[in-house]
């Protein structure tokens, strides 16, 4: 997990899958991959990034915690959690 802080006071959280599987992911990038139907690994590394940056927020909310969507362009998957909900 990666947490960089905000200006005003919230956080951006960002999950990462394990170096191998993100490695390997790369690789098979590089090489270029049709888009449409990708190879098994690079599918797995998106749906494992996928399903734990959802459990983070699902459970950062649970908490009471305000979570929303960052800007992608600025902060990739990132999101925004700043303090908890009055």
């Amino acid at each position: 997990m990666h947490i960089d802080s905000f200006a005003d006071g919230g956080v951006y959280v960002d999950w990462g899958t394990a170096d191998e599987l993100r490695e390997a992911a790369l690789e098979l990038f590089a090489k270029g991959i049709d888009y449409t139907d990708p190879p098994p690994v690079v599918l797995h590394h998106k749906n494992v990034h996928d399903c734990m940056r959802d459990a983070l927020v699902r459970i950062l909310a649970s908490a009471g915690f305000q979570v929303k969507e960052a800007d992608g362009f600025t902060h990739g998957t990132a999101f925004h959690v700043k303090g908890l909900r009055p």
